[in-house]
């Protein structure tokens, strides 16, 4: 059965929200710089961690550090294969606040990430393993894993366990 003309026109429209938002969300991530100490400074924030859906076939992890001085938000997203070929992509991202938190609720809200809150050591321990397991089968994590990854430097997660089975 065809869709009427508005129902495409309504559909379009709100397709051409959804790139115009992603397109402002990709122009505040930052290309990894070796030298950038931002992800090391701070208090670590918060993790989120999406578990794969049907808009998105990978989980992510985000841990954030908050810097108080310039109220801003620094997170990273460890996107994991859950096919077990770890780090697939990784960036960053810095943000104010209330925008960091309008991506978490807009990435909640449309169903494209469906993140919870964990214990960031949950967070942590889910990512090494994901690498550990990708290595052993040869695969090497996205290039800027090794530089990102600072930003969890200071978190013990050698207590907990990850989310991935």
């Amino acid at each position: 059965m065809a869709l009427a003309p508005k129902t495409k026109q309504a559909k379009l429209l709100k397709k051409q929200k959804k790139r115009k938002l992603l397109l402002k969300q990709r122009s505040t991530i930052s290309s990894c710089k070796q030298n950038d100490v931002s992800i090391t400074s701070g208090e670590i924030h918060q993790c989120y961690i999406a578990e794969p859906n049907n808009k998105c076939p990978f989980y992510h992890v985000i841990i954030s550090r908050i810097n108080e001085t310039t109220n801003t938000v620094i997170g990273v997203t460890f996107m994991i294969n859950p096919h077990l070929s770890g780090v697939e992509d990784v960036y960053k991202m810095e943000d104010s606040i209330p925008s960091f938190y309008h991506l978490i609720e807009y990435n909640i809200n449309e169903g494209i990430l469906n993140l919870k809150q964990y214990d960031p050591s949950i967070g942590k321990s889910t990512i090494l393993q994901a690498v550990a397991h990708a290595k052993a089968l040869g695969h090497e994590p996205h290039p800027d894993y090794n530089h990102l990854k600072k930003i969890f430097f200071d978190i013990d997660e050698t207590t907990t366990s990850n989310i991935i089975s």
